[in-house]
């Protein structure tokens, strides 16, 4: 079975911290960030376990922003425990934030990117784009449709691929009768489901880079590391766990009712 986020009795913003100190060297090491005196939004910050963790690296200020009190509320509980007084945690709409322009050095979108309402998900990136310095860098992880456990459904449903070999109604239905687990949050576990943007890789590539974005790095991380699957022919993009993508910006953002970027149907393709 696939593991739940969280462990016997752990907390969700626990489990965020912990994960975030586990695998970040692992996954962002190699760009060598550095914290220190720079501003830093954690977009969609969640129950605040992230955000703590980048506060604690150093830099001068970060803003933690969801559009879910509950989040916020949890969010901020969770940073006074950890002693953080460089955190400041908001509510904001992606596609459209208070912040000036060219604000942030850098932006953490991490497991949200999936979450985007559908037709909010090129405005959103778009915003993003916005507030981010020229020459800034803005990291994003989220797992692709095609990943084996896209669906987020693995408290309950640990099959993989559930949301390819059955149809929303079947998975909303077996949930439910199998009893689905409370969520820290204004969403119940299915809802949670049902608003996921079902985004693949191709489709990520294709709006960020309309949008002006420079791609310093996508790092599609593979299925319990086994590189050769990457190879397999049109079956390779189902063995893709994650994608981590290293943006920045060297331009202003162009105005995205010019840029005719659509969020595409097709969910087939990589």
């Amino acid at each position: 079975p696939y593991p739940s986020y969280t462990g016997e009795g752990e907390r969700y913003n626990d489990a965020e911290f912990r994960e975030v100190s586990r695998d970040f060297e692992e996954f962002y090491g190699k760009y060598n960030l550095d914290f220190k005196d720079k501003l830093v939004l954690d977009a969609g910050c969640g129950l605040g376990g992230k955000t703590v963790f980048y506060a604690q690296k150093g830099c001068e200020h970060i803003y933690g922003v969801d559009m879910d009190t509950t989040h916020i509320e949890l969010s901020k509980q969770f940073a006074a425990e950890k002693g953080v007084d460089n955190a400041t945690f908001q509510i904001e709409s992606l596609e459209q934030m208070s912040f000036e322009s060219n604000t942030f050095d850098l932006i953490f979108l991490n497991g949200v990117l999936e979450h985007i309402v559908r037709d909010k998900l090129v405005p959103a990136l778009a915003e993003l784009r916005r507030v981010l310095k020229p020459g800034g860098r803005i990291l994003i992880e989220f797992p692709p449709w095609t990943s084996p456990y896209a669906a987020h459904l693995y408290d309950v449903i640990y099959i993989p691929w559930c949301h390819y070999l059955f149809s929303d109604a079947t998975l909303i239905n077996a949930t439910n009768r199998l009893g689905a687990p409370e969520r820290d949050g204004d969403l119940t576990y299915t809802e949670h489901f049902m608003e996921l943007n079902r985004c693949t890789i191709a489709e990520f590539r294709k709006i960020v880079t309309t949008l002006g974005y420079d791609i310093v790095d996508i790092d599609l991380i593979v299925v319990r590391k086994k590189e050769f699957l990457k190879k397999i022919p049109f079956f390779s993009k189902f063995f893709i766990n994650s994608v981590h993508a290293v943006l920045s910006k060297t331009d202003p953002c162009p105005n995205i009712k010019e840029t005719n970027v659509e969020a595409d149907k097709d969910t087939a393709n990589v």
